[in-house]
């Protein structure tokens, strides 16, 4: 198969890729940053498929294989954020998916603005959680009870989801 042809089938499955990279990352810029990796690696390593064998399942092995090693280089990165982590609590995320990273941003920092105006009881939490402690992590680290923490936590999303109503 010459790289030409190679390209054309890569091109070919680019919506099936799309659509499973969307599955994996739950964020369409995330999406097309894994399908954007995905076709460096597949082009540069071309010479390495066999043509015999299936090319959409090829495909999809690199795009899976390109997932997991970016989230294991990313899962113990406390300071990790995709662009839609915070924006979920809001009750106007539906409409995100569709923002330019700029956008996104711009929302994120109106939402920490909000946050700091909680009570410390419930932003200290809520801004852990965020952050990727699990719930017994926090209440370890505040020295609070584990239900008060998840209550916290809930309240915080709610007076959250008072501050952003949606447009």
């Amino acid at each position: 198969m010459t790289q030409k042809e190679f390209n054309f089938q890569l091109s070919e499955h680019s919506s099936f890729l799309f659509e499973k990279a969307l599955f994996f990352t739950k964020d369409h810029q995330d999406a097309l940053d894994l399908m954007q990796d995905t076709f460096v690696k597949s082009i540069s390593n071309y010479h390495n498929y066999d043509c015999q064998t299936n090319i959409k399942g090829w495909l999809y092995t690199v795009l899976r294989n390109t997932f997991l090693n970016n989230y294991r280089k990313n899962k113990n990165d406390r300071n990790y954020k995709c662009d839609l982590e915070l924006a979920k609590y809001s009750s106007n995320a539906n409409n995100l998916a569709g923002l330019r990273k700029v956008d996104s941003k711009l929302m994120m920092e109106d939402m920490f603005k909000h946050i700091i105006r909680l009570p410390k009881q419930y932003a200290q939490p809520f801004i852990l959680h965020y952050k990727g402690y699990k719930y017994s992590e926090i209440s370890e680290k505040t020295d609070t009870p584990l239900g008060t923490v998840k209550t916290r936590i809930h309240k915080a999303k709610i007076i959250l989801r008072k501050y952003i109503k949606p447009n």
